[in-house]
This record gives C-alpha cells, structure tokens and sequence, in this order.
C-alpha cells in the first residue's frame, strides 16, 4: 500500500488525480485522504494502523512537510516536483536538507525547474542518500492532474505548462484539439510506469 499526498501538502482533492492514480493502482494499491486536513508525520501512523500493516510507501505530489518523511514507517518514497516551505536564516531563504534511510524516487517535470517560471532554489529540497532522480522534459508542474484541472491552472499562470509544436506561418490552420492532452496522457502514464518499476 502507497499513501499518495496531493498537492498543498495533501489537502487537494485527489480527484484532481484521477487518471494517474488510476495508472498507478494497475500495480500498487493507493491509499488517499481527501479533505482539507494536511498530511503530517503521524498521518503515515495512522494509515498504519487503518491498514494493519507495519510500514507503507509514500507518493507525493508538489508541496510536503518533510517531517512526514522522517517516519520510520515509510518504505520507500516517490515525490514528483517535491517543494518546501524555506527555512529563513541571516543570510535569506534556504532549502531543507533532507537525510533518509530508504529509497526515494525524485520526478522532476523539466519546466518546473529549467523554464522561464522556475520553482525558487530555496523551495527545492536537497535530498541525501539513497536517491534516483528523473527529470521529464517539456511538462510542467500541473501537468500531471487530469486535464480540467490542469486546463485552469495554466489559465491561471503561475507555472509553465506542456505545449503543442509550433505551426509554420505558411501551413497554420485553426485547430480546435490540441496535442497537449495526448502529451499529459504519455506524461502520466510513462510516470506511472517508472514509479513502479522503482517499487518492484
């Protein structure tokens, strides 16, 4: 059993999520807690304990408390886009240092971390360790929600986001449907199928 924590430190629906928890659960069973209660430390506790199992796995997406991932009941990790609050000091913002003895798997959408809207250096948290990172280019942080979801986020435009080919001017024509779609499909799907891999 893998708890999955959604965005905003577990309190988004995981609704939001539908298609990819739906890739994922072909191989793993996902546990989820909807409402707007966050995710903390004695959350993997509890889940525990529902479960009647010693220890689980641990998927998220976006921003986490990384005390959550100081539970000695946790497995192995997936975090996709991992983001944290930062710690002040005299010299400004820094990023958590986080030291685990388990293995973490770290997916990275590429535009989240190399394109013109790039998640801060002191919310990207330093992981130590036993660590595989991923980095899947050209889909940015939203784009791992189901497509309404992600269609209002990019209307928002806070975060870079997949895009379709450009057209050449002289074979432009209007087109309705977009490859963008097809692009989060690949994207959830191919992610899916590495977190797996990582587990088995």
């Amino acid at each position: 059993p893998f708890l999955f924590s959604t965005g905003l430190f577990g309190t988004m629906p995981s609704a939001f999520y539908s298609e990819f928890i739906n890739y994922l659960k072909k191989n793993i069973t996902i546990v989820s807690i909807d409402g707007f209660n966050p995710i903390y430390e004695n959350t993997i506790h509890e889940v525990c304990d529902a479960l009647n199992v010693d220890k689980i796995g641990y998927i998220g997406h976006s921003s986490f408390f990384p005390e959550v991932l100081d539970n000695p009941n946790i497995e192995k990790a997936v975090l996709m886009d991992p983001i944290n609050l930062p710690w002040v000091n005299f010299d400004g913002f820094s990023n958590s240092i986080i030291n685990l003895d388990y293995p973490v798997y770290v997916i990275k959408s590429g535009k989240l971390y190399s394109g013109s809207k790039t998640l801060p250096e002191w919310q990207d948290p330093d992981f130590k360790n036993d660590v595989q990172t991923l980095v899947y280019d050209d889909v940015g942080h939203p784009d791992i929600l189901d497509n309404t979801w992600a269609n209002i986020a990019s209307t928002i435009g806070i975060w870079e986001m997949a895009e379709g080919e450009k057209m050449n001017y002289s074979n432009w024509k209007f087109n309705v449907k977009t490859e963008i779609p097809k692009i989060r499909k690949t994207y959830r799907k191919n992610i899916a199928h590495k977190i797996s891999e990582f587990i088995f």
